[in-house]
């Protein structure tokens, strides 16, 4: 109950209507198969396919991945829990998806209730109620939301979400508590609610859930400015704290103070793996923040899309010259939160404010994609509570502003809506996403991936309309990524599939990227891929080209150490089982070179050169050096 309205009026009307309109704007999208990202994470992640609710199973699932640093348990042990009620059907998921939005989108209500209250306390209740429903539908609707739901793995983006407005919320009622002499225990105890369980089942779905402890900054700053009828020493110390701590990151980025730094994160091979570096990087997110913004107030879903790609990364601060425009955007938008905040205008800086919060950990160093747009989830609460708060200022413009209201969240509904139809097929979401990002390689790559299972179960051959369409799109997908491998080595697959040899043009642009290029993890996976296909027999064997590719690979200067060993150990392993023996020890000597200490690589490379050739001259000088090694003779077992 709040402010002794009932419940049905308060809380069942509002949960209702955002459970009705979130509903219908994600239904057409229920129907669609798990895609991309859910496969390693929930289709192909035998551990979370659990058929018994035991705490065994449950540890083996919520430990099952590397997601993150802290591994995201919580998010990992919902999928099983999903999996073992569902057994693995994608609406299920989805369904789930949808609830955890919906009792976000309720969250989002009572949060602006809240928010609302404090900032125009002469406000009629009624007129709270309306806005902040009105801004919970906005968001419940909103099209860059959608990815959140229908894409399923992005439950561990909204599964922190719940438990960071749930300890938002809470910090919130808490800290109204402790105005009141009287209730000061009660609210200590939520707060502390907020903090200690709360933040770190948010942490524990998703690291961003961390943000908290910043929207808390921001909500105390606006309304509470530590004070408090009792304890407000505890809060001032824990926010000299906080502030000190924050000083000590941001400087200590310029001044090498932790392993945050840019001297740290640009030294410690952090940005290996990507074609950007940490400068391009943040020069790249200055445009894309402003993207997000631009598509927070005016969303345009032909520019939506679940890949982001295409992106121009802002090689220099005038390459494109829009990175100039944003980065002296928001130098004037810093200037400008300064001012408002002196001056006590909350509704000035409180949306952008919880915008930049929201965004502090996924859009600034660490080496992330560029583009994401469920990264939008929580920072837009904080721009729609802030034009919440100047039209609550127009109260004589009630009722146009209301009309206006409608009409937007009409047009997010239709947006989300309609968008949502692409989503409910693999087909349509794959023909969409190409004709929304056509400069994306991943979207093509997709497309081409649909033709070439066309070409695979359909026996097709090279003059077939499917092989066409595939070798066109893996090209461009090619041609969209400067660095990329993956297209060609899928073009190497299709023509193995019709009896052709790849044609030599391709495997010049390969050797080429894989020499010269930064391998990137889409990169190093797919050509994995193509080792253990042959391998596994899912597709001919290739060893001149294989032989030929893995050249080119190693002579690269871009390859991390874990890298080059990753490959040496693989393609050794690929050489064994085509029976050549000679690359075999040739790769896999270069690898002990890069790890002498691998003690179990001795033994394997020694046990194998035993087996094939027994004693040999060759065999006693390699047992000889592990000897002097390891101090113990190799024994066979």
């Amino acid at each position: 109950m709040l402010n002794g309205l009932s419940f049905g009026k308060t809380f069942l009307a509002p949960l209702l209507l955002i459970g009705l309109f979130a509903f219908v704007a994600y239904a057409p999208g229920l129907s669609g198969p798990f895609v991309f990202d859910d496969f390693p994470n929930i289709v192909n992640n035998t551990d979370i396919h659990i058929d018994e609710l035991s705490v065994e199973a449950a540890k083996k699932a919520m430990f099952s991945t590397e997601s993150g640093p802290l591994g995201r348990p919580i998010s990992l042990l919902s999928f099983a829990l999903n999996y073992y009620i569902s057994d693995g059907d994608s609406r299920s998921f989805k369904i789930v998806n949808l609830l955890i939005h919906i009792a976000n989108g309720f969250l989002v209500f009572l949060i602006s209730f809240r928010i609302f209250t404090l900032y125009a306390p002469s406000r009629s209740e009624r007129t709270i109620i309306l806005s902040s429903l009105l801004l919970a539908l906005a968001w419940t609707v909103h099209p860059l939301n959608l990815t959140t739901v229908l894409y399923v793995v992005q439950r561990m983006n909204s599964l922190a979400a719940l438990f960071t407005l749930l300890a938002v919320y809470c910090y919130i009622v808490g800290r109204e508590k402790m105005l009141i002499l009287a209730t000061s225990i009660k609210g200590l105890r939520l707060v502390f609610l907020g903090f200690l369980i709360f933040l770190p089942l948010a942490a524990l779905s998703k690291e961003n859930g961390l943000l908290a402890v910043g929207f808390f900054s921001l909500i105390e700053l606006a309304f509470f400015q530590c004070a408090a009828a009792r304890f407000s020493r505890l809060i001032k110390y824990y926010y000299l704290l906080f502030s000190i701590g924050i000083v000590f990151l941001l400087l200590g980025f310029f001044f090498d103070w932790h392993s945050y730094s840019h001297t740290s994160i640009t030294a410690g091979g952090a940005y290996a793996l990507r074609d950007f570096t940490l400068d391009e990087r943040l020069m790249t997110q200055s445009r894309v923040l402003w993207f997000y913004l631009t598509q927070i107030v005016l969303p345009d879903i032909t520019k939506l899309t679940l890949f982001h790609d295409g992106i121009q990364i802002s090689r220099s601060i005038v390459a494109p010259i829009t990175t100039l425009y944003s980065i002296f955007f928001w130098g004037v938008t810093a200037i400008a939160l300064m001012f408002f905040i002196f001056k006590k205008q909350v509704w000035a800086y409180f949306g952008i404010a919880w915008f930049l919060i929201g965004h502090s950990m996924e859009s600034t160093i660490f080496s992330l994609e560029l583009v994401h747009e469920h990264r939008n989830y929580v920072p837009m609460i904080g721009v729609l509570l802030s034009i919440g708060m100047i039209l609550l200022k127009f109260d004589r413009y009630r009722y146009l502003l209301i009309s206006c209201s409608l009409l937007l969240i009409i047009l997010f509904f239709s947006g989300s809506h309609f968008r949502s139809y692409s989503w409910s097929a693999l087909d349509t979401l794959i023909l969409s996403e190409v004709q929304r990002a056509p400069d994306s390689s991943r979207s093509h790559y997709q497309l081409a991936r649909w033709h070439f299972a066309h070409v695979e179960k359909g026996d097709l051959g090279a003059d077939s309309l499917a092989f066409q369409l595939s070798e066109k799109h893996f090209l461009k997908s090619l041609e969209n990524n400067r660095v990329d491998i993956t297209g060609g080595l899928a073009i190497i697959r299709l023509y193995d599939l019709v009896g052709l040899p790849p044609k030599d043009s391709l495997l010049k642009e390969l050797k080429h990227r894989m020499s010269n290029q930064v391998m990137t993890s889409d990169n190093s996976n797919k050509f994995l891929d193509y080792i253990f296909c042959q391998m596994e027999e899912r597709c001919s064997s290739q060893p001149e080209i294989t032989d030929r590719l893995t050249t080119y690979l190693l002579s690269n200067p871009n390859l991390t150490k874990e890298q080059r060993v990753l490959f040496l150990k693989s393609i050794a392993s690929y050489m064994i089982s085509e029976g050549i023996f000679h690359l075999y020890i040739y790769y896999t000597k270069e690898q002990l070179r890069l790890e002498p200490e691998n003690k179990k690589s001795w033994q394997s490379f020694l046990a194998i050169m035993y087996g094939v050739n027994g004693k040999t001259s060759s065999y006693e000088s390699w047992a000889n050096e592990y000897h002097n090694r390891f101090g113990e003779k190799f024994k066979l077992k």
